[in-house]
């Protein structure tokens, strides 16, 4: 029997070069080093960048969308005596601006945990990166942590009808024109947005559109609607909370500057209103 041999019975073996990186019962140990991207559109990390163990990203001037290798290609590159449940971790850093939020995608046969993995400009997220499968490779790349944002929150002054996607996640958005439309991302536990009025009084009509299959629901003070459950003395109206498709709007006659909504995804029914103010209707 080969010294390899031996050592891969003890659960210790060596994957390829040019690196020869020692693996000690399924988990890898090995130098990291700091790779910079600065990919100006959207880009395909390779397995050499994920196993360095440090990506400093910068977004070049807007929201990218970087792409993970293939499970093949990662479970390949990690070489002899790779099992189900090997690991490696990766410190991911955006080092971009403000609205430079990244988007993390699987490659083939990558599934990411949770389904939508974002890193706003100035955070640092770790992902562990696990083989589920040897034979017909697969990987599971989990969210471990993310720091604060050390840049101040992002906000938006919106101008026209608006289609949010997951990666305006926590972003504030500023709306003065009257009659546009929000149009939310089907529901994901945990996103969020605000919304404020900035207009003069009565002259903004804001609309947040859900996809078909999600509602709108909870309370706001001194609202009103077509849908409401049950209004109290002081105006405080409980929406719906049933109604998929159905449009939340703050009406443009009773509309002041500074009313606001908050949504948060709550990845089943649709989105839950975690703080507002000012006369919003529900849509009949």
């Amino acid at each position: 029997m080969s010294i390899f041999q031996n050592l891969k019975t003890l659960g210790v073996y060596l994957s390829g070069g040019p690196d020869f990186r020692m693996g000690v019962n399924g988990h890898f140990r090995f130098k990291n080093t700091v790779t910079a991207i600065v990919t100006e559109g959207a880009g395909t990390l390779t397995v050499a960048q994920l196993l360095a163990g440090l990506i400093n990203r910068d977004p070049i001037g807007a929201a990218r969308t970087d792409t993970t290798p293939t499970a093949t290609a990662i479970v390949n590159a990690l070489g002899l005596g790779v099992v189900v449940g090997s690991v490696f971790d990766v410190v991911y850093r955006n080092t971009g601006s403000l609205g430079e939020v990244i988007t993390l995608a699987g490659g083939t046969d990558v599934t990411l945990a949770p389904t939508v993995i974002t890193l706003d400009a100035g955070e640092v997220m770790v992902l562990r990166f696990v083989v589920t499968n040897r034979t017909t490779p697969a990987v599971t790349v989990y969210l471990l942590s993310t720091s604060a944002n050390q840049l101040v929150d992002k906000v938006e002054v919106v101008t026209d009808n608006r289609t949010i996607v997951a990666a305006d996640h926590g972003t504030t958005f500023l709306l003065g024109t009257d009659a546009k439309v929000f149009t939310l991302p089907a529901t994901v536990l945990g996103l969020r947005y605000h919304f404020i009025n900035i207009g003069a009084a009565g002259n903004n009509l804001i609309t947040l559109r859900p996809v078909t299959a999600d509602a709108i629901m909870g309370s706001v003070s001194n609202s009103q609607g077509a849908n409401a459950d049950a209004t109290t003395a002081d105006g405080l109206v409980v929406v719906s909370g049933g109604a998929a498709d159905k449009d939340f709007v703050n009406t443009k006659t009773t509309a002041n500057p500074g009313d606001r909504l908050t949504l948060i995804g709550d990845g089943d029914d649709g989105w839950w209103i975690r703080d507002g103010v000012g006369l919003w209707a529900s849509e009949g």
